[in-house]
């Protein structure tokens, strides 16, 4: 299963079509799957009119995609129905503690991909970084790596011995509005 890690924004996505490359990967696993793209943002709540333009954006690649977005009640239920599913960012340790509520082989059970902005690429990894503790903290291993979101706005020169400090794993160090495509553990 494909693994997308997104870096992270450097604030809410505006609709310029910045990651015209994230969404047609998503439309990408979608059409290799059930054509259903799942977003959920648990971190915190995200306006309405992000995620619209989201799905503007998206459509305008491929009208045939459906997305939907996930509420915190109906997660695992439309985990069985989507083949696509991307974390959103937010509140690492927010998404941290939902994530604890699932069973974890249900985000991964019949997916063609996987994809984890900011705080959701930490969850998705076995090790992450967030700056709001700040620290490292532990993902579901989903991929067998430790991950930097953000890597091109944060003092990584300390983050990375604090990482080593946990584990000998690989490190990823993803930039704002850039990607890393890994396979699952």
């Amino acid at each position: 299963m494909r693994v997308l890690l997104h870096g992270g924004y450097p604030g809410f996505f505006d609709g310029s079509l910045e990651d015209t490359q994230l969404f047609t990967k998503l439309i990408e696993g979608a059409r290799a799957g059930n054509g259903k793209v799942l977003f959920a943002s648990f971190g915190y709540v995200q306006p309405a009119e992000y995620m619209e333009k989201m799905f503007v954006a998206m459509h305008a690649i491929d009208a045939n995609v459906t997305c939907t977005i996930a509420s915190k009640e109906n997660f695992e239920q439309e985990l069985v129905e989507h083949s696509v599913v991307n974390l959103q960012g937010g509140a690492t340790l927010k998404w941290q503690e939902f994530l604890q509520t699932i069973d974890p082989q249900a985000l991964v059970t019949n997916k063609t991909m996987l994809a984890g902005s900011s705080a959701g690429a930490n969850m998705l990894c076995r090790y992450g970084f967030t700056d709001s503790v700040p620290g490292v903290l532990e993902g579901l291993g989903v991929v067998q790596t430790a991950v930097i979101p953000h890597c091109n706005a944060w003092p990584t020169d300390e983050y990375i011995p604090m990482m080593r400090e946990v584990t000998d794993l690989p490190i990823i160090m993803v930039a704002e509005d850039s990607i890393v495509e890994v396979e699952a553990a």
